[in-house]
């Protein structure tokens, strides 16, 4: 009986590179609203509200001014493998703890590197990517504040429509128990 074999794409033992990184957030002023922490939502009709900035605020908590941005840097980083954590028909990877160790943490192959120039390459490719990714995430982040902000005010207008037609009615039938008395 023949057995199979799964070929791994790098030697264990052997140094290659890593697309690494470093990351740290930072806090940059809200572009809603420039770190005042107000905003103010025109109606086609002409009508302003004041609103505490949704942007820049988290839960329910009040804002701000400051929103978190991810700044993230690959860096090629020196690799050893010395475990092969998983093999599937697709995907590899890899551990530099020895094979005795119960605690490990794994890198994909898809992420190791032969030379560091190949390396270097595929850094700033992810680099590209993750900025692309945190400018994306940002975009959205203001489109859905905007949009809260606008539900509240229009929430909230119709709450006060809604009250003040029950307050006419309510009025309207307490006229009419007087009237009766």
């Amino acid at each position: 009986m023949t057995q199979a074999s799964i070929p791994i794409p790098f030697a264990l033992g052997v140094q290659v590179w890593w697309t690494g990184y470093g990351g740290r957030e930072t806090w940059i002023k809200c572009p809603e609203c420039c770190g005042t922490k107000k905003v103010t939502l025109t109606l086609g009709n002409g009508e302003q509200y004041a609103l505490d900035c949704r942007a820049c605020s988290v839960g329910y908590d009040p804002p701000l001014g400051v929103i978190k941005k991810q700044e993230r840097s690959y860096q090629p980083t020196p690799y050893t493998p010395r475990r092969v954590v998983e093999v599937s028909d697709r995907h590899t990877t890899y551990s530099e703890a020895p094979p005795d160790a119960n605690a490990y943490s794994v890198v994909g192959a898809e992420d190791l590197y032969a030379t560091k120039e190949e390396c270097l390459v595929a850094c700033a490719e992810k680099d590209k990517e993750f900025y692309s990714d945190e400018e994306l995430r940002i975009k959205n982040l203001l489109v859905s504040a905007r949009g809260d902000m606008a539900w509240s005010v229009h929430y909230w207008r119709r709450k006060a429509s809604d009250l003040r037609k029950d307050l006419a009615a309510a009025e309207k039938r307490l006229g009419q128990c007087k009237d009766r008395a």
